[in-house]
């Protein structure tokens, strides 16, 4: 699950989290069996090949373990330093991601009461820093970067347009064959009939005639 700061008068906009708010969350919450957080981040890769900057994320030891084996390649030992936590990290200073594990016995219900009253805990420290402050939690799959979101909602929207323009088109196509069909079917038919009564018009007519019985005549 993924955790985040929020606002009160913004709900649905979710913003990172100091390395201070999240050992809060850390300690006093009760619905988690693992808690951990990340800063995303560019690193400089040396080695193989030439030097280049590559995408990455600094991890908590405890969210690397939870996660499990990666896919491709592993974790680095456990006296590498994993931890993204600054010692110096003051309240405010907003550059983290958290991702907790839900208990299995307790609801996503239960779980987001549980963060608020913390949040409540943690905005009582510094009433004019933390105005309107808050927290949630919500499924991994149900999360999505609030500066990407109206972005993805134009491309579904531009999508489905293409999608409504292509069927139309379809059943524009669909439709001039079927007309032309019946068009040509038509015009086959009144051929047909033309040429039939062309032939009835131009057939020699053939009289028939009996001719009188001569009385005494034999066959």
């Amino acid at each position: 699950m993924s955790l985040s700061g929020a606002r009160t008068t913004e709900p649905g906009i979710f913003m990172a989290t100091s390395v201070p708010e999240l050992h809060d969350y850390q300690q006093q919450t009760t619905s988690f069996d693992a808690f951990g957080w990340f800063r995303a981040g560019r690193y400089h890769l040396t080695a193989p090949g030439e030097p280049q900057f590559v995408p990455g994320a600094a991890v908590t030891t405890a969210l690397a373990r939870q996660l499990g084996s990666p896919l491709l390649g592993q974790w680095f030992a456990d006296d590498t330093p994993l931890d993204p936590s600054p010692r110096d990290a003051r309240r405010g200073s907003s550059a983290y991601f958290a991702y907790a594990h839900r208990k299995s016995d307790v609801s996503l219900e239960q779980a987001q009461a549980d963060v608020k009253r913390v949040a409540a805990i943690v905005a009582a420290i510094d009433r004019q820093r933390y105005k309107f402050y808050t927290a949630d939690v919500v499924p991994l799959r149900e999360w999505t970067n609030p500066n990407l979101r109206a972005t993805l909602q134009v491309l579904l929207g531009g999508a489905g347009l293409l999608l409504l323009i292509a069927c139309a088109n379809v059943a524009t196509l669909l439709l001039a064959r079927s007309v032309s069909a019946r068009g040509r079917r038509r015009s086959a038919s009144r051929s047909a009939r033309r040429g039939a009564n062309s032939r009835s018009a131009t057939s020699p007519k053939v009289h028939w005639c009996r001719w009188p019985e001569v009385p005494g005549a034999s066959a």
